[in-house]
């Protein structure tokens, strides 16, 4: 039976949802064995540590010396603060940002650039298949990282040779990867009862913020604990009850829904933040992305980006001493 997520789902259901990655067809062909992507997604990790550091800085009023916390008597200044999250995530975030402006460097001296179509492209194909894929405010910092993604691709597979043919292939092979549907970002609050979710709708009326009412009463836990967020789901989505789907069809961006009865009994109280409309990508408009699909198959699975560090003349801090 569909369910938002079952609240009383096992532990084994209740496991993280998998990292993010492009939109997977059978296992014939495309495994994503694209290390690259990975590092997209492990940068959208470390911007939010680069966020955390930025936080560490002192303002005018702060110091180094400055108390962050106590424990009985006992203090912690600032730089004791700021130097443990160095040791822990600096060598990593100074890596990443290295690699960057290294992938940068070379794609230029290749003569090689990433266009907005192509950066609208991936963002169409990651919002279709990840439904917990966060847009909204941050749309331009993922932009952003996808940029620098396509670079690393780009960069990597520049001299790997792919034939049309093998490229119409895998797009008639894959189609429905690149017919995207309309997706919807949906957020819920479930309720035991109907005349529950009618309190909640009366309290986010009068000015209730609705991820803390979800966070604070929702019965779904998993969808409870983000605030309400199922992120984008549509007519491909799986495990999400029918009528959530059926509803959010019926919405206008940040309408807020009646009571909506789900098939196990409870009630939801629904609203969409977000909208993407359907897209469907012809071969000519898919052509290049499948020839890095297919190129970046090819790469031995150690290639790193560190591999150009020595021709762009890398120095850091964290050097080996000869």
């Amino acid at each position: 039976m569909k369910r938002v997520r079952n609240r009383q789902a096992s532990p084994k259901q209740r496991q993280t949802p998998p990292e993010k990655t492009r939109p997977q067809p059978p296992k014939k062909r495309r495994t994503l064995k694209r290390k690259p992507l990975l590092v997209l997604l492990a940068g959208s990790v470390m911007l939010n540590f680069i966020f955390l550091i930025l936080l560490l800085i002192p303002s005018e009023k702060g110091t180094m010396n400055e108390t962050v916390a106590t424990v009985g008597s006992e203090k912690i200044d600032r730089n004791t603060w700021m130097n443990a999250m160095e040791r822990e995530i600096g060598r990593e975030t100074l890596q990443r940002l290295i690699n960057e402006k290294v992938m940068e460097a070379a794609a230029k001296s290749y003569k090689l650039n990433v266009t907005e179509e192509e950066v609208d492209l991936e963002l169409a194909l990651l919002t279709a298949s990840d439904r917990q894929l966060t847009i909204g405010n941050h749309e331009e910092s993922l932009r952003e990282q996808i940029r620098a993604n396509l670079i690393l691709e780009k960069v990597l597979t520049h001299d790997i040779v792919i034939e049309e043919k093998e490229i119409q292939e895998y797009y008639d092979e894959h189609q429905s990867l690149y017919n995207v549907p309309t997706s919807y970002r949906t957020y819920v609050i479930v309720t035991e009862t109907e005349e529950e979710a009618k309190q909640t709708i009366e309290e986010v009326k009068e000015g209730s913020n609705f991820e803390l009412l979800a966070k604070e009463r929702s019965i779904d836990i998993q969808s409870s604990n983000l605030g309400g967020d199922l992120g984008y789901i549509n007519t491909s989505t799986e495990l999400v009850d029918e009528q959530i789907l059926k509803t959010a069809k019926s919405l206008e961006k940040d309408e807020l829904s009646n009571p909506v009865r789900l098939e196990d009994g409870t009630y939801a109280v629904i609203r969409i933040r977000d909208i993407i409309e359907e897209k469907n990508f012809d071969f000519d408009s898919v052509k290049e992305q499948i020839k890095r699909v297919l190129a970046m198959e090819q790469l031995p699975l150690t290639v790193r980006p560190e591999v150009f560090w020595k021709e762009f003349k890398v120095d850091w801090i964290y050097q080996e001493k000869k």
